[in-house]
């Protein structure tokens, strides 16, 4: 076991939601790629609600099930929306406020990860175009681990850092996303959105947590 005297020296982020708003993203480029074969295949807002956390592929596989959607064509969709949406991805600016938060955070000896149900060619490009891959000391895609709600992408991460589950806090704003932190055993910080995201609201969460162990 790794010794550090925080209460919580593992904070482990998921990426869309958290550290970034790229739902909107997403969703337009699976629509664009999904209306290429044909309109009755794309997704409503509703809809994409219920779908909130959940990777490309799974959806591709509920769409079969739900519209009938080939499953020949699942390959062709998933690689023509991860063109769509690094095309997107690449106009994103440097985000100062998120920086910041994590300089502060590694300043005071936290380690620093990211889990999350996109591609890992997508999560690290955002990590670059947003300015906090230097500050990341690990991440990893649903390409490497079983998706979210699975807890297996924190169970992971945990268990590489060399801490415990109840010296890990999970950053989360999807259901999936917090069904897989707690199927992981770790602490849980809600956020509804990237805006909630802070300093101050970790720093809030980190001292719940410490209150609640002495």
């Amino acid at each position: 076991m790794i010794k550090n005297p925080l209460t919580c020296p593992l904070i482990i982020f998921d990426l869309d939601g958290v550290l970034v708003d790229s739902k909107e993203a997403h969703e337009k480029a699976l629509n664009l790629a999904l209306q290429e074969i044909s309109k009755e295949f794309t997704i409503s807002q509703q809809e994409f609600e219920q779908l909130k956390g959940m990777n490309t592929k799974n959806i591709l596989s509920i769409l079969t099930q739900q519209k009938t959607l080939p499953k020949e064509k699942h390959l062709e969709i998933f690689h023509r929306k991860q063109e769509l949406t690094k095309k997107i991805i690449l106009e994103y600016q440097e985000d100062k406020e998120k920086q910041e938060m994590m300089k502060k955070l590694k300043t005071e000896n936290h380690l620093l990860y990211c889990g999350s149900n996109t591609t890992f060619n997508t999560l690290k490009l955002i990590l670059l175009k947003k300015g906090l891959i230097e500050y990341i000391d690990f991440f990893i895609s649903c390409e490497d681990s079983k998706p979210k709600p699975n807890p297996d992408i924190y169970q992971y991460c945990i268990s590489r850092s060399g801490y415990s589950p109840q010296q890990c806090l999970i950053v989360e704003d999807s259901e999936f996303g917090k069904q897989a932190a707690k199927g992981a055993g770790a602490n849980l910080c809600e956020v509804k959105n990237s805006q909630e995201t802070t300093y101050q609201r970790i720093q809030e969460e980190l001292q719940k947590i410490a209150k609640n162990q002495n």
